[in-house]
């Protein structure tokens, strides 16, 4: 049996939850509520978590003689983690403070997901990096940046790229070495 409402549900729909957590966040970014957006971050994270429970199910649902009688809309764990924090990172523009956060969230979804999805969520992390102002942060915010993504690089394999990230952040730290 299928009930069809006329507006869509956290609990039936995760992309829905998603995006009012990222609606929470950018407003809370744009109120200077780092506190709040942070706090919707580690939610976001927790959400990450059940995203991949829902995408290893199989979109086919099927009656009791075996036959599809639904096919589910079903999407990669890539366009969840841009639904999640994609527009997050927006509208944090040069906000090192939530850029951080959300490296650090990424890094507790490595902790706890399957190995399979460390590649997404260190591409992600790369991709937010690449387009971080690294000019005009303060030093004591890409020493915790940098620590977040080493921990990050770490859990999904990739510390010979955190090494070339590292260098962007501080180009000229071994010029005379």
């Amino acid at each position: 049996m299928i009930e069809i409402g006329h507006k869509e549900t956290e609990i039936q729909e995760l992309q829905m939850g998603m995006h009012k957590l990222a609606e929470v966040a950018i407003k809370a970014i744009g109120n200077d509520d780092p506190k709040t957006a942070s706090n919707t971050i580690n939610q976001m994270a927790e959400l990450m978590l059940t995203v991949e429970d829902y995408i290893t199910f199989t979109p086919y649902l099927i009656d009791n003689l075996g036959q599809v009688r639904v096919i589910l809309q079903s999407e990669s764990f890539d366009y969840y983690i841009y639904r999640g924090f994609g527009y997050i990172r927006h509208y944090a523009k040069g906000n090192h403070l939530i850029i951080t956060e959300i490296v650090r969230a990424l890094a507790l979804v490595a902790e706890s997901i399957d190995e399979s999805k460390h590649e997404s969520l260190w591409q992600f992390a790369c991709n937010t990096l690449d387009h971080t102002e690294r000019e005009v942060v303060y030093e004591l915010d890409k020493t915790f940046l940098l620590q977040e993504v080493h921990k990050l690089a770490e859990l999904t394999g990739n510390l010979d790229d955190y090494k070339d990230i590292e260098r962007n952040f501080y180009p000229f730290a071994n010029e005379n070495t």
